[in-house]
C-alpha cells in the first residue's frame, strides 16, 4: 500500500481567527516515488552487476518464471531483442539492461515444484 501524504484543509481555530487560517492535516497517499530508469544510469559508472540489481527492484513483488517458462519463453525474448537492436535505436545501455534483465530471470527462476530437492538456483 502506498504511503499517504498529507491534505491540507484550512479550519479556522475560531471565529475571531478566520483572517490567520491553519492547516489541518488528513491522510492521502504520497505518489510512489519515480523508480530509476537506464536514463538515470551514468554510463561512465554502470556495471552489469548494476543492472541486475535495477532489473530486480524493476520486477520487485513479480514471481521469477519457472525453469519450463523460462526455457519457453527465451527464443521470443531474445529474437525480440534482437530486431530491437536491428533498429538502429537500441543504445548500449539499453541493450546491456534487457541483458541485465534476462540474467536476472535466468539466476532468480522460481523453483521447479516437481523437483523440491534440486539445487538452489545463485542469486546475487
Amino acid at each position: 500500500m502506498p504511503a499517504t501524504a498529507p491534505v491540507v484543509e484550512y479550519r479556522p481555530t475560531s471565529a475571531a481567527h478566520d483572517d490567520h487560517r491553519r492547516p489541518a492535516m488528513t491522510d492521502q497517499p504520497y505518489p510512489d516515488p519515480p523508480r530509476p530508469t537506464i536514463e538515470d544510469l551514468d554510463p561512465e559508472i554502470a556495471t552489469t552487476d548494476r543492472m541486475i540489481a535495477m532489473a530486480r527492484r524493476h520486477r520487485e513483488g513479480q514471481e521469477y518464471p519457472t525453469a519450463e517458462a523460462l526455457i519457453g519463453n527465451l527464443p521470443k525474448v531474445l529474437r525480440a531483442l534482437c530486431d530491437h537492436v536491428l533498429t538502429g535505436q537500441a543504445t548500449p545501455l539499453d541493450v546491456a539492461y534487457r541483458l541485465a534483465s534476462l540474467i536476472d530471470v535466468v539466476e532468480n527462476v522460481a523453483p521447479d515444484p516437481t523437483r523440491p530437492n534440486a539445487p538452489p538456483h545463485r542469486r546475487h
